[in-house]
């Protein structure tokens, strides 16, 4: 495409006083290696956002690396194929997939929202209201204190309390299918040089919340928001209360041992609470009921589960307690 642009001295002036005329052409972008099959159908509607050919070729050997069985975790280098260590991350495919990942100027926000539009506008994967919004906060090791958001926290997948990065995720489910929405890096307090009083700092649940307004604007139907302990009533009860007042249904997880007001006015745990329930054995359950779980691989087990009446928890009220466990006699 050739544009012209020719600008006079005063209007109606003759090409002898043009003060200057610039003539652009715009040149066709430089083709890159196809990524597999279909695969390259689908990222090529990303290279719109990507403003070189070096970008473009990268996010097709990444998502293909990433998508292809490796033998060890999907680092950098194992996603190159090089060896381990110092020497295979000097590799050059190493060294173009870290340039893509942290020094390529791109923004993930654009990236991300045309990942989920794509998904909501195909058939096989669009969100419909019989599915599940997923909220949960995904953790990660890291050495050091250099890079952002590390500080020492509770890191979900080891269980434990180490150095690392933790962030807040949203994702879609229904029982065919699930797919990443939204995430949002917690910064913990003490990174932060007025702790909780700083004006950057946010709490795991204010996060939540802006994720599951993120899932709304991009249209993302769901039947109701599920989550564990972590984002109940007991532990983030601000953004419960949120939920509440958008009327958003949502279905969280209780720690056995939280404290819930009873009529008489003392507490009383679940825990406590079920032992009421009068089991004795499996032929004689009282009043729990069997139910059968299915694993995402496939299999199956037999467990239980009870209603409990519980404070303002009951089968008449707004709120509802459902304990379940694979052994009533021993609550593990």
């Amino acid at each position: 495409m050739i544009v012209d642009r020719c600008l006079g001295s005063q209007a109606g002036a003759g090409w002898k006083d043009i003060s200057f005329c610039l003539e652009v052409e715009m040149a066709q972008r430089l083709a890159v290696d196809p990524a597999p099959g279909p695969l390259e159908a689908f990222l090529a509607q990303f290279d719109s956002l990507l403003v070189s050919r070096a970008q473009r070729q990268a996010i097709r050997d990444y998502v293909t690396a990433l998508l292809q069985p490796r033998d060890r975790n999907k680092t950098l280098t194992a996603l190159a194929e090089a060896e381990p260590g110092r020497e295979g991350s000097l590799h050059r495919q190493v060294q173009r997939l870290q340039w893509f990942l942290s020094e390529s100027a791109w923004d993930h926000e654009p990236i991300n929202e045309r990942r989920i539009t794509l998904l909501a506008t195909n058939e096989n994967t669009a969100a419909h209201p019989g599915g599940a919004l997923l909220l949960d906060d995904s953790g990660n090791r890291k050495r050091g204190h250099a890079s952002a958001y590390v500080s020492r926290q509770y890191i979900g997948s080891r269980a434990q309390i180490e150095n690392g990065i933790v962030a807040v995720t949203t994702c879609w489910t229904d029982e065919r299918i699930y797919y990443p929405l939204h995430t949002l890096p917690y910064q913990p307090a003490a990174t932060l040089p007025q702790g909780k009083r700083d004006p950057q700092f946010r709490t795991k649940g204010q996060l939540a919340g802006e994720l599951v307004a993120q899932a709304q604007t991009a249209g993302i139907d769901f039947r109701a928001l599920v989550a564990d302990c972590f984002y109940g009533p007991s532990e983030s009860p601000h953004f419960i209360a949120e939920l509440e007042a958008a009327a958003i249904p949502y279905v969280v997880a209780v720690k056995p041992n939280t404290p819930i007001k009873v009529d008489t006015g003392g507490t009383l745990t679940p825990a406590q609470r079920v032992r009421q329930a009068g089991w004795s054995s499996r032929s004689h359950p009282g009043r729990w009921r069997p139910v059968q779980r299915r694993f995402r691989d496939g299999h199956t087990e037999a467990w239980w589960a009870i209603e409990l009446t519980l404070g303002r928890y009951g089968p008449e009220c707004a709120h509802r307690l459902i304990v379940t466990t694979a052994s009533p006699a021993t609550l593990p």
